[in-house]
């Protein structure tokens, strides 16, 4: 999938991708950045991880699919979207916590 979105790192903040709009950086790690997001058709909280690109050893798609191959798992998050442009690639998932 594409992302579709107005903003690309570093203003990922704000930015609306597909039906999620980006609300609040959470924190950031060694491959990407976590933000909390809202679903701008159901209003449910959402957390959205972000990965630049190009990265030397990506990892988000790679995570998307783990989620994927064991959900309907309990204990697991749910993914709703998982997108790309040329500058990120981002996955939206529950937000847990």
């Amino acid at each position: 999938m594409v992302v579709h979105g107005a903003g690309i790192i570093p203003g990922v903040k704000g930015n609306t991708f597909n039906k999620f709009t980006v609300l609040k950086k959470l924190g950031a790690g060694s491959f990407g950045e976590l933000f909390t997001g809202i679903n701008n058709e159901t209003h449910q909280p959402v957390a959205i991880k972000v990965e630049k690109k190009p990265t030397a050893f990506p990892q988000l798609h790679h995570e998307y699919m783990v989620y994927r191959s064991v959900l309907p798992t309990e204990g697991f998050a749910k993914c709703y979207y998982n997108g790309h442009n040329r500058h990120m690639q981002l996955i939206v998932m529950d937000l847990l916590g």
